[in-house]
């Protein structure tokens, strides 16, 4: 069989890989047209180049296709020539990532200089999506020869590849900053929620010690609703005149009950020791005139306040140990076991309170002290010696503080010894009032306090006698 005419038209002098002996080295465009191929016969080796041209066509994209498909066939029989750009000699060409392959597909010869790479899509994602899905031969085709790119080709293949990763790079940083917003909005939630949380635990502490107080109010008012129907039917309501705060006229009132009781003990033959029966008459005077008298001793430490100028003078002042009519009563006035027992626990828990009382006293005391002195300002003439001679010497430094200097910190200790003492006259006074009210019937108490004028009753002298008797 005589060899084929070669087909007519424009015919490319450079090799390709599918013409044998010459690679083809170009790819020819108008393989999809109807025009027939002149009038050079089909045969299976023209039939077979065909359709690898076609498939080679299929995996690349338009522009690569740089002139038209010659109907003329090459030297060999029924081998096609293609056209393709003349490769540099000398330049090598740097390997790209994976990411670039399409880009560096698109960027070809007879690129304007105007042309924008700015549309073409750079992300990882659109790269995959925009590849097609090439055939086993095409594949074959691709790994077989790389197209060459020019210097050209390169550098803008390489400011693509630059755009892109300053796109990526920026993209980064916002997420960064995203990220950073969102952990110190989280980290003011979670103080907000801490300080809530705190907050609410608070407010159900002070709705449970709210509730506590309530009931302890209702039990209270209880408590004086009951008072107030016992005395309501006793009859013993209490007279207004001691309602006065004055200190003249509560020990004038202190004065007229005591000679009162004395009156009524006498005229009852209650001179000492136990009494006799009485009539329910004179034991409810007794009654009376014992409450009246523990109102007054309640209320003579409110009214009689020491003031701070008189805190450093000692007044003598008349008590019951000067009296010995007190201890001769408590032997004679017939106590039971257990209001002995009472009054000696009494006297312990006193006792007990006045020694955290006193601790108290001693240490503003001394702070008192330390503030009537002048002081240095700082130790730059040297260690400061605390003691009262030291303090008197740091005058002769440059700067020290006046006694006047501390007036307003000295004020504020001296209101706290004020109230220490006013602690242990109000311990007293519960003591008194314990002993008379509560212990005591109402005619040993009566004996008790005209033993006692004119000072007022020492309980706790009361208390040490029978713990003298007892221990004996």
């Amino acid at each position: 069989m005589a060899d084929p005419a070669p087909i007519s038209g424009g015919m490319s002098t450079t090799s390709g890989p599918l013409g044998d002996p010459a690679p083809m080295a170009g790819i020819m465009t108008g393989l999809g047209s109807d025009e027939p191929f002149g009038n050079a016969p089909f045969d299976d080796s023209f039939f077979d180049a065909y359709l690898q041209q076609l498939e080679l066509r299929a995996s690349m994209p338009e522009p690569m296709l740089t002139a038209p498909m010659s109907a003329n066939m090459a030297t060999g029989p029924h081998s096609l020539r293609v056209t393709e750009p003349a490769h540099q000699p000398g330049v090598v060409e740097p390997p790209l990532d994976s990411s670039f392959d399409l880009v560096e597909r698109y960027l070809v010869p007879g690129l304007d200089e105007g042309g924008d790479l700015q549309d073409l899509a750079f992300e990882d994602e659109e790269l995959e999506d925009a590849s097609p899905e090439l055939s086993p031969g095409a594949k074959a085709a691709k790994k077989a020869k790389q197209r060459p790119r020019s210097d050209k080709q390169q550098e803008l293949n390489k400011q693509a590849q630059q755009r892109y990763r300053e796109r990526r790079k920026q993209k980064f940083m916002e997420m960064e900053r995203q990220v950073e917003e969102l952990t110190r909005r989280v980290g003011e939630l979670q103080a907000v929620e801490g300080k809530n949380m705190v907050i609410t635990r608070r407010n159900e502490y002070l709705e449970r010690l709210v509730k506590i107080q309530l009931e302890e109010i209702k039990n209270l008012k209880r408590e004086v609703a009951l008072q107030a129907s016992e005395l309501e039917h006793s009859g013993e309501q209490r007279p207004s005149h001691l309602i006065a705060t004055d200190p003249a006229k509560l020990r004038e009132q202190l004065a007229s009950d005591v000679l009162s009781l004395d009156t009524v003990l006498k005229s009852n033959g209650v001179d000492r020791g136990p009494a006799p029966a009485l009539p329910e008459q004179a034991l409810k005077f007794f009654r009376k005139k014992v409450l009246d008298i523990c109102d007054i001793h309640v209320r003579l430490p409110s009214v009689e306040v020491p003031e701070a100028a008189d805190m450093m003078s000692h007044a003598a002042k008349s008590t019951a140990d000067d009296n010995p009519q007190v201890e001769e009563c408590v032997r004679n006035l017939g106590l039971n076991n257990e209001q002995t027992s009472v009054i000696l626990k009494m006297r312990e828990d006193h006792l007990t309170r006045m020694r955290h009382v006193y601790l108290d006293r001693s240490a503003l005391n001394m702070k008192a002290m330390g503030l009537m002195l002048p002081h240095p300002l700082s130790e730059k003439d040297g260690p400061f010696d605390a003691t009262i001679d030291g303090k008197i010497n740091c005058q002769q430094q440059r700067g020290y503080h006046r006694c006047k200097d501390g007036d307003n910190q000295l004020t504020l200790v001296l209101n706290e010894i004020r109230e220490n003492l006013l602690r242990e006259q109000h311990s007293f006074m519960e003591m008194v009032t314990h002993l008379l009210s509560h212990i005591l019937d109402p005619v040993q108490a009566a004996l008790v306090l005209v033993a006692s004028h004119p000072s007022t009753v020492d309980a706790l002298m009361v208390a040490n006698i029978l713990a003298a008797q007892h221990s004996s």
